[in-house]
């Protein structure tokens, strides 16, 4: 993947937009900002990004001018902006480059997981609830009984549940 292909798809799904439609739009306008920028900083060249994006370096210093002007006031502009070029610089989660039949996919896998994480958490409740009762004898055994002892009262407390069970 390219760094223009990787930025683009960063910034689109942060801004849940394109940045590659024609359009003076503001949300649009400073998602392809946040682009210039991320790039900029990277080493591209004005003109490499302006031809990137079919603008000309013009547009890009101007977009960069008014870029670092309206960061200063637009705090979600700015966490977009770092969460973008966070991603960028390192490898982003997945879910940000998946089409869209991947995500149905994870979204189903995910869904199994959680039925069965519910199940298995319910069993854990269930077989909580039936040694609840016991708790007051765990917590005689932990406060009373050596560690180094516990062969010993496991033997005596066997013998003493064989003379209840009888």
């Amino acid at each position: 993947m390219t760094p223009l292909e990787k930025i683009i798809k960063i910034t689109n799904a942060h801004f849940e937009t394109d940045v590659m439609e024609d359009t003076r739009k503001r949300w649009i306008v400073d998602a392809r900002a946040v682009c210039y920028k991320i790039l900029h900083d990277d080493g591209f060249s004005l003109i490499k990004i302006g031809r990137m994006f079919g603008k000309t370096h013009a547009t890009i210093i101007n977009s960069l001018k008014n870029f670092e002007h309206t960061i200063m006031s637009d705090t979600d502009l700015k966490i977009r902006y770092v969460k973008c070029r966070r991603d960028y610089r390192k490898d982003p989660d997945p879910v940000f480059l998946m089409n869209e039949n991947e995500l149905r996919s994870c979204l189903i896998n995910t869904r199994k997981e959680y039925e069965d994480l519910l199940f298995n958490f319910k069993k854990l409740y269930l077989s909580n609830q039936k040694t609840e009762a016991y708790e007051p004898l765990f917590k005689i055994i932990r406060e009373r009984v050596p560690k180094k002892r516990i062969r010993e009262f496991k033997n005596k407390l066997n013998t003493i549940a064989n003379g209840i069970h009888n």
